[in-house]
C-alpha cells in the first residue's frame, strides 16, 4: 500500500509518502503546476525518496525532471 500526504502552508506545498515497507520524514517532493484548465492539470516534480528498514536507511532515490498530465474529472 502507498500513502501520499500533501499540505500547503504559507503558499508552500509539502508532500510525504509512505508504504507498508518504508516511511521516512526525509521523503520530500516539489510539485509545480504549470497549467490547469477545466479538463487537465499539468506540471513537473522532483524530490527524494528515502527507503528504510526500521530506523536504518537502506537507500536514497533522487527523482529529477518528472512531469505529469492528469485529467480532471
Amino acid at each position: 500500500m502507498l500513502v501520499i500526504y500533501s499540505a500547503i502552508k504559507n503558499g508552500v506545498q509539502t508532500s510525504h509518502t509512505a508504504s507498508t515497507s518504508s516511511f521516512s520524514s526525509s521523503d520530500t517532493f516539489i510539485i509545480n503546476i504549470t497549467s490547469i484548465d477545466k479538463q487537465t492539470v499539468k506540471g513537473t516534480f522532483s524530490g527524494t525518496v528515502v527507503m528504510q528498514s526500521g530506523t536504518t536507511t537502506t537507500s536514497v532515490l533522487q527523482v529529477t525532471d518528472g512531469s505529469f498530465s492528469a485529467p480532471i474529472k
